[in-house]
């Protein structure tokens, strides 16, 4: 399921990487575009505190994947 997370944010960063005129001058597109980058670092986000508390130790469980958790959390200072 993650993994079709992933590669749902290919086509979103795509669009906005190489239809910017398109997407800044569409404000439903920028609308649908933020929701479902929005939509796909929430799942990354709540499968990463699943894991975690589905773990004996937290945080060993983040001390052990911090590349993930910053991949996670660097998307959010955006915000």
């Amino acid at each position: 399921a993650m993994l079709v997370a992933a590669l749902l944010i290919l086509p979103v960063l795509a669009l906005e990487q190489y239809q910017r005129d398109l997407v800044r001058h569409s404000p439903t597109l920028t609308l649908v575009l933020s929701v479902a980058t929005a939509a796909i670092w929430t799942a990354f986000a709540a499968e990463l505190v699943v894991k975690a508390s589905a773990s004996r130790h937290t945080l060993g469980y983040f001390k052990d994947r911090w590349l993930d958790a910053v991949i996670v959390l660097l998307p959010l200072l955006e915000f």
